[in-house]
């Protein structure tokens, strides 16, 4: 606060100065003491500048030119750097779309295979009770969402299954089951 207030005083004492230094008339005020100069008396007119001096016409559109000009540059400099931010946000708004893209295609991935495991551990079921009806389509169904180890042991199945012999399918499915627990 007392550095607002002493900026004040400040500016109003400039202010004082400056209109009393570009007046002709000096100001009426108290009668001067013997020994004291008045204001009017220490300036001179000379002083005073005019604060934006006369120019001819043809400066002053030369002038006016310069700055439209340097205006125009501006703008175009704006408008490179307003297209490059636009590029950018286009950029990111791209990558976050395939971000999202990818791990809906993830979660769909990963829901295909909860959903195979959950076949195959039904059909796992029914092979111990003797049970093939329908066995061999869900394991073809299986090989198209397993890869790896675990799609190795569900062709086993599908081959042991083939021959009727149960037991080797049932433990191939068991251990695509193991592997399929890997994978998630």
């Amino acid at each position: 606060m007392k550095i607002a207030s002493r900026w004040m005083m400040t500016a109003a004492g400039a202010a004082v100065v400056a209109f009393v230094g570009t007046r002709p008339v000096p100001l009426r005020g108290p009668q001067l003491g013997a020994g004291m100069a008045d204001v009017a008396d220490v300036t001179s007119e000379g002083d005073a500048a005019p604060a934006f001096p006369p120019q001819p016409p043809s400066d002053q559109v030369k002038y006016l030119q310069q700055l439209l000009n340097e205006l125009r540059q501006e703008n175009e400099q704006l408008a490179t750097l307003d297209d490059q931010v636009v590029e950018m946000r286009r950029d990111m708004a791209d990558r976050e779309a395939e971000r999202h893209a990818e791990a809906a295609g993830q979660a769909a991935q990963q829901a295909a295979l909860l959903q195979t495991l959950d076949t195959l551990r039904r059909d796992e079921g029914a092979l111990s009770t003797g049970d093939t009806s329908g066995v061999d389509d869900d394991l073809a169904g299986a090989e198209a969402s397993l890869w790896g180890r675990a799609l190795f042991e569900v062709q086993a199945a599908r081959e042991a299954l083939a021959r009727e012999d149960l037991y080797p399918a049932r433990l191939h499915i068991a251990a695509a089951l193991a592997e399929g627990q890997v994978l998630q």
